[in-house]
């Protein structure tokens, strides 16, 4: 994810959107997208690296020169680069004299980050000397008026800043002691109070996000709760089924038990009917052949024609035999009868 850098609502709201900024060889490759520009020319770009006590220069190389930059568009731009001095702590990019954007370290991991615009210090240093001298602010690149506006010409305008700015630095007459540590202390606390004020919207960020994340984390606990709501009654209704299930089951075992129970008993009285019928049987049976052998044994009448018919049996024997047969028919059909009811 690209970072966006952002000046200062003085500079238009412009806002500079990093995609590349690394170390490459000995150079420091930068490109990004600038947004808000409002017609403005850039001058050469000029990168201001700050270390413990140290302060470096970077005029971008002439290779992407004239650096013009459209809203929207690729823009590029590489400065000289050497890791002698260890890594910078304050990175400040310079393309117009109200356009000044301030740097993540070189390589680092992307993440959006809006920093203001903001006149740069030595213009503020000098300001504040000039002001000490003489009651009124000193001329420079940072406050001074619009050159274009006096009727020189906008490209004229820009070569001049940009040879001034490749000339070599006079330095100015040292200041008395008291009014440089003035300005010095001065201008550390406005760096202190900048770097508290990035630090405090970083600090601010972090929080909203944290903030973004809880909310997240407890939406996510009430749906998981929800879901462990509806599991648990879900559990309870069926730990409730089977608790009937196992009533319903031991029912049928007892009701089962007592059906073998009396399946045994009736088993046992249709053995013992089955028993009493064949008893019943064989008596009869018994009868049946002892009344025939005694019939058989009496004497013949002396009549010759009764004599001559000794297997014709006298009425009564009949009878009997009639009587016997039927008491055994009777008993073998209430025997049936028996065993069928019992069966």
């Amino acid at each position: 994810m690209a970072q966006a850098v952002e000046p200062e609502r003085g500079a238009g709201s412009v806002t500079f959107e990093v995609e590349r900024f690394e170390p490459r060889g000995g150079q420091l490759v930068l490109s990004g997208r600038w947004f808000g520009l409002g017609g403005r020319r850039f001058v050469r770009p000029t990168l201001v690296l700050g270390t413990d006590g140290d302060r470096r220069r970077a005029l971008a190389d002439l290779e992407h020169k004239p650096w013009a930059a459209s809203d929207g568009e690729l823009w590029e731009a590489t400065f000289p680069y050497q890791r002698d001095g260890g890594e910078p702590r304050l990175i400040e990019l310079t393309v117009a004299p109200d356009v000044t954007v301030m740097l993540p370290p070189p390589g680092s991991a992307a993440g959006e980050q809006r920093i203001r615009a903001r006149p740069r210090r030595d213009d503020l240093l000098d300001n504040l000397r000039g002001a000490r001298r003489d009651g009124r602010p000193r001329s420079g690149p940072g406050n001074a008026r619009d050159p274009r506006r006096d009727g020189r010409s906008a490209t004229r305008w820009e070569d001049g800043l940009e040879a001034q700015r490749e000339a070599p630095r006079v330095p100015d007459a040292p200041p008395p002691a008291s009014e440089s540590a003035d300005s010095d202390a001065l201008a550390l606390r406005l760096s202190q109070a900048q770097n508290e004020i990035e630090r405090l919207r970083g600090e601010l960020a972090r929080h909203e996000g944290a903030k973004v994340e809880a909310a997240s984390a407890l939406t996510r606990r009430d749906a998981a709760v929800g879901r462990l709501t509806e599991a648990i009654a879900a559990r309870d209704k069926a730990a409730r089924a089977y608790e009937q299930a196992v009533r319903a089951r031991d029912q049928a075992a007892r009701e089962l038990g007592q059906m073998r129970k009396e399946r045994d008993r009736m088993a046992k009285e249709r053995d013992q009917a089955l028993r009493d019928r064949d008893r019943v049987i064989a008596k009869a049976t018994k009868a049946i052949d002892a009344a025939a052998s005694r019939a058989e044994q009496r004497p013949a009448a002396a009549h010759p024609a009764v004599a001559g018919t000794r297997a014709m049996r006298s009425p009564a024997v009949v009878w009997a035999q009639r009587v016997l047969a039927i008491t055994v028919l009777v008993v073998v059909v209430l025997a049936f009868a028996i065993t069928a009811r019992l069966l």
